[in-house]
């Protein structure tokens, strides 16, 4: 508001500067009439000239609001990353450890089962029988290295990441080889 007080001041100081210059008689309606419609014309201009200010500061405040949404709406997003990048790491961490005890569980498993297979066989090859028992400590001994050979190999097949990437709408090799005829 106090930004339209100065116009006001001018339009009050112009006003009473034109009526004290003309010198009218207070009397005379006729001679008013110049003197109202110049004031009239004044108001209008200091009117516009308001409507012109109010609408600068009124685009000012706009853009102000925007800046400020805009900035608070960028530190949303950077926070939004943040807490998503937080997330997958705290995720992708309770998965390895849940991996880890899954495979521990896993080789606890595996080991008593091989150990009562190759317990098994030695009970039977001391009962004499022993292809039976030459027969269970091969079994456990080959089930129990392929577990640890895919356990070696497994996960690095799995992490490796290709090295070319896959092209969805490659059309598949003509067939260059003819039927033979009988």
């Amino acid at each position: 508001m106090l930004r339209f007080f100065a116009g006001i001041l001018l339009v009050q100081a112009v006003t009473a500067v034109l009526v004290l210059v003309v010198g009218v008689d207070t009397r005379d309606w006729d001679a008013w009439w110049p003197i109202i419609l110049a004031l009239v014309v004044i108001g209008l201009v200091v009117a516009f000239w308001f409507s012109t200010i109010a609408s600068h500061l009124r685009r000012d405040e706009l853009d102000r609001a925007r800046a400020e949404f805009a900035r608070e709406r960028e530190g949303l997003r950077a926070k939004a990353e943040r807490d998503k990048t937080r997330l997958i790491r705290d995720s992708q961490k309770t998965i390895a450890s849940e991996a880890r005890r899954a495979e521990a569980k896993a080789s606890l498993k595996v080991g008593v089962a091989a150990a009562a297979a190759t317990g098994f066989g030695l009970l039977m090859m001391l009962t004499n029988f022993m292809t039976l028992g030459l027969l269970l400590l091969t079994g456990a001994g080959s089930g129990l290295g392929g577990y640890l050979a895919g356990r070696k190999w497994l996960p690095r097949r799995l992490t490796k990441a290709p090295t070319k990437p896959v092209a969805a709408n490659r059309a598949l090799p003509e067939r260059t080889s003819e039927r033979v005829p009988e």
